[in-house]
């Protein structure tokens, strides 16, 4: 047989054959599935759907954000933080015992960070383990070390609002309620602007809900957020707006300080433990 003739026959052999064997064993698509799969980026991608979806009274949605977050990022403490919060908010105590436990090994099998801020967030997500774990003392032990390694590093650092809003968080959860409120107007005064009513179910502030310098800075919160949804809605329904109009910030808002991505800054999709580039952003 002429020997091209022979490379070429073999060719054709093993193309059929490859084609035959992708026929085989290759996954059939499921009917059922429509659309792009979403693929989460990253644990903070994840941590705004989260806020977004319990701001929402969308709780279904939350766990399962969060169950998606522990299996796409098992050995990230912070997806794990998310999942004792979601499990806590919802009543699911045994369920936040679980992933408390989880957090705690994801935590201690991470390097001990060596500046001040990533050491904050470590010592609140040990305070959440523990918290979720019923052991109180060492709950709050870890949170007021959170608290305090994040007022002595964190002014100048992180945005003021942002700032504010992160001391209260530690502070109420240190069993400081008169503080944590007084720094919740700190960061309402500062132009703290919320992540779609996160303020309202964040669990880390639960325990100042009562106290008067809260209930006060959160009226005026709530009717900042109806004028700029009020204003949005104009701006949306106006026949002369471009279509950029729609997305562009409002000129009546008071300014904002520009920040970097890594700082999460205080808009739609703020962080509320967000930390300045130098060292790993914390979250809520």
């Amino acid at each position: 047989m002429n020997p091209v003739r022979s490379v070429i026959s073999i060719s054709a052999l093993l193309a059929v054959a490859t084609f035959v064997a992708m026929l085989v064993y290759a996954p059939m698509p499921d009917p059922r599935s429509r659309g792009p799969v979403f693929v989460p980026a990253s644990v903070e991608d994840q941590a705004a759907r989260i806020r977004r979806a319990l701001a929402e009274g969308r709780h279904a949605a939350a766990v399962s954000i969060a169950n998606q977050t522990t299996e796409q990022f098992p050995e990230d403490p912070d997806a794990w933080l998310w999942q004792v919060q979601v499990q806590h908010a919802l009543g699911h105590e045994a369920g936040a015992g679980v992933a408390a436990e989880q957090l705690l090994r994801t935590t201690d099998a991470s390097p001990i960070p060596a500046g001040p801020l990533a050491q904050a967030l470590r010592s609140y997500r040990l305070g959440w383990a523990n918290w979720a774990l019923s052991r109180q003392d060492a709950a709050l032990a870890h949170f007021t070390d959170a608290a305090n390694l994040y007022a002595l590093s964190s002014d100048g650092l992180v945005d003021e609002p942002i700032r504010q809003y992160n001391l209260a968080s530690f502070l109420a959860m240190s069993g400081q309620p008169e503080r944590a409120a007084e720094h919740f107007a700190l960061a309402v005064n500062a132009n703290y602007r919320a992540d779609a009513g996160w303020w309202k179910v964040d669990p880390d502030l639960d325990p100042i809900r009562t106290q008067r310098a809260y209930l006060d800075a959160g009226v005026v919160l709530e009717r900042r957020e109806a004028e700029r949804e009020r204003r949005r809605n104009q701006r949306m329904d106006s026949p002369l707006a471009p279509p950029e109009a729609f997305e562009a910030p409002d000129p009546t808002d008071p300014p904002q300080s520009q920040e970097s991505p890594a700082t999460i800054p205080p808009d739609l999709h703020a962080d509320p433990h967000a930390e300045p580039p130098q060292s790993p952003a914390p979250r809520s």
